[in-house]
């Protein structure tokens, strides 16, 4: 082993136990540089990470390096475009629940450039980088800074779900004033969405939304849009709602269910091809 070397791991070792936060982020950074990301860490709080057309702003210090890695390196949402792909089907609306800083977007706007890209996010601090990422000329997008719910009654917004961290922002309902009300936010219903922007058929529906599907999900909703939906990507978060609840309403509306890694996808039997 070279001195040059030597002196990485010690460092590293150093780094591990004075920050371990650090340490985890550049171990991190390494694997994202080893699969052909460039990284320009200059910027005092954030990096930029760009491979090919793909340019994108993550904060440092925060949970957006674990989304990154979820959706470009793990590729949690690669089944998506192969679903399209193999049944020649075209991806028109695309509608991103709980878009955080719009990679989970970026990843499907490579594939999908010509669709049209409807964003949700509640927060203020996601909502800024959401914006910035999703910037270039090219896309076609339309950014809801509000909270996906059941029906158009103010939210409120919570930072004390799972980690606490910018990717686990809970949307609740007002119950007893636990939740501050300086945190409160509009919201915006599926129904709303569609009617606005005229959408005949929604191409995918991604939903990651830290437990409101709990209330999205109840069983006496207006589900009809789950009839123009093609596929559903949807992360379910168990110590909120138990999954079969969700899944046997998906059933119902013609959705063949596949679990991969955290998220649930459902398949609209009605647009595959034979």
């Amino acid at each position: 082993m070279g001195k040059s070397s030597l002196w990485h791991r010690i460092k590293q070792k150093i780094l591990w136990r004075t920050h371990p936060e650090t340490a985890k982020e550049a171990v991190l950074l390494e694997i994202i540089e080893k699969r052909g990301w460039s990284i320009d860490s200059g910027i005092s709080d954030y990096f930029i990470l760009q491979k090919g057309n793909i340019k994108c702003k993550l904060r440092k210090n925060s949970s957006d390096i674990k989304v990154f890695l979820q959706v470009f390196i793990e590729k949690e949402y690669a089944s998506l475009p192969d679903f399209f792909y193999n049944n020649g089907l075209k991806a028109s609306h695309i509608i991103d629940a709980g878009s955080n800083i719009g990679l989970t977007t970026l990843f499907l706007h490579e594939h999908f450039p010509e669709a049209t890209y409807y964003c949700i996010e509640p927060d203020n601090s996601n909502l800024i980088l959401l914006e910035e990422n999703l910037s270039s000329p090219n896309f076609k997008k339309k950014i809801y800074p509000k909270a996906l719910w059941k029906n158009n009654d103010n939210v409120f917004l919570d930072d004390n779900f799972r980690d606490g961290k910018e990717w686990s922002r809970q949307t609740l309902p007002q119950m007893n004033n636990q939740v501050s009300s300086e945190k409160e936010i509009e919201s915006i219903t599926l129904n709303d969405i569609i009617q606005e922007n005229d959408i005949p058929v929604i191409s995918i529906l991604k939903m990651d939304i830290e437990g409101a599907e709990k209330y999205i999900f109840e069983p006496e909703n207006d589900f009809s849009y789950l009839n123009k939906t093609m596929i559903i990507a949807i992360e379910i978060h168990p110590e909120i709602i138990a999954p079969n609840i969700i899944k046997q309403i998906l059933k119902k509306h013609d959705f063949y269910i596949l679990d991969l890694g955290e998220t649930t996808f459902g398949f609209n039997l009605k647009f595959m091809s034979e």
